[in-house]
């Protein structure tokens, strides 16, 4: 008899500390909202319902403000589903940065992980979170998962800044200073910065180090991407049945060189601010640059059947250039529009002249 009066004692003492700390831990809410949902005294809340309200509640603030609506990235949700069960959450840092990895179209990303006895406690947890985005952001994913014993649940928001794709009507448009592209050559996917006052932008890749694409905007700002400049446009010429293509060739060479004065390109600070030109409007100015003369000269070799290019790069230690490349009886010519006169007796071959010029 005594041993039980003792154990009931005991039992006694510890169910009275663990209330006790209960109240002291400020758990009681906790307790009371389980029992309320595994008796049935609350109302169904599904994680459906509190995705909506979750995303209201952060677009309420951004629509007194006039931003952009937050959406939800189901790519992005899916991916947090799927990893999210096993992701630990001690390093938030760690898990921004693993997320951007992930899902490189983002720009910017910020996580916030709430613990609650409900989902309704977790929306109220995410307030604080709420009033500290940035108006840059774009889209969101939250995911939940129930924490040890069941007894609680722990959601994981994800708000992050997607990128537009890289494309010239975007850049046109002025949507945003960076954007997200992927090389054309080895797939890697990468951020591209665009300056505003920049008129041209070559997109290369920061992995293989290749250049994939160039965009150059005209003279009305619209931008295109370098090949869209050759119109397949031709000034009116009448050449001889009996002439040769090299003669040809070095004629229309001499016509462009005669009738197109070079300008250089117009700098703001360190930035070129040159708009390009096709080549009626080339002729039509009687001027250009390197790469207006030389897109010129491609357009008018290539309606004449010759196998030409228009190539970017550099000259010796002048910067950035554009030069024409010829191909005609298995030999290269590289024909350049704003140095001397073009000399019949002293072909321009690649392998010779090449050297100067770096692609």
């Amino acid at each position: 008899m005594l041993s039980r009066l003792l154990v009931w004692s005991i039992l006694a003492g510890v169910t009275l500390a663990g209330a006790l700390l209960v109240v002291r831990s400020d758990h009681v809410s906790f307790w009371r909202q389980w029992i309320r949902q595994w008796t049935g005294g609350a109302e169904t809340y599904s994680e459906i319902r509190f995705q909506v309200d979750l995303v209201d509640r952060l677009n309420y603030g951004r629509i007194s403000a006039r931003l952009p609506l937050l959406k939800l990235d189901e790519g992005l949700e899916n991916w947090l589903e799927e990893h999210f069960p096993q992701m630990a959450l001690d390093d938030i840092n760690a898990v921004s940065a693993r997320v951007q990895e992930a899902m490189p179209r983002y720009y910017r990303v910020a996580v916030c992980a709430v613990s609650g006895p409900s989902l309704r406690a977790i929306l109220d947890e995410f307030q604080d979170f709420r009033e500290q985005q940035l108006p840059e952001m774009t889209h969101l994913a939250c995911v939940v998962r129930p924490q040890t014993g069941g007894f609680s649940r722990q959601a994981l928001l994800v708000v992050g800044q997607r990128l537009q794709e890289f494309n010239p009507e975007n850049l046109t448009a002025e949507m945003e200073d960076a954007y997200f592209s992927s090389c054309l050559h080895c797939r890697h996917p990468h951020i591209v910065r665009a300056v505003k006052k920049r008129h041209s932008l070559g997109l290369e890749c920061p992995q293989c180090r290749r250049t994939y694409a160039v965009v150059a905007s005209d003279e009305n700002g619209v931008f295109r991407y370098a090949n869209e400049f050759l119109t397949g446009y031709a000034p009116p010429a009448v050449f001889s049945k009996d002439q040769s293509r090299v003669h040809e060739l070095f004629t229309i060479w001499t016509a462009v060189h005669d009738n197109c004065r070079y300008v250089k390109d117009p700098v703001e600070g360190k930035v070129s601010t040159d708009t390009w030109q096709t080549s009626l409007e080339t002729q039509r100015l009687g001027q250009g640059d390197c790469e207006d003369s030389a897109i010129y000269l491609c357009d008018w070799l290539l309606t004449r059947g010759f196998q030409a290019r228009v190539v970017l790069g550099r000259f010796g230690d002048l910067g950035g250039h554009a030069w024409v490349v010829v191909k005609l009886d298995d030999k290269e010519y590289l024909l350049e529009s704003t140095e001397g006169r073009p000399d019949p007796a002293n072909p321009p071959m690649a392998s010779r002249v090449g050297s100067r010029y770096v692609p």
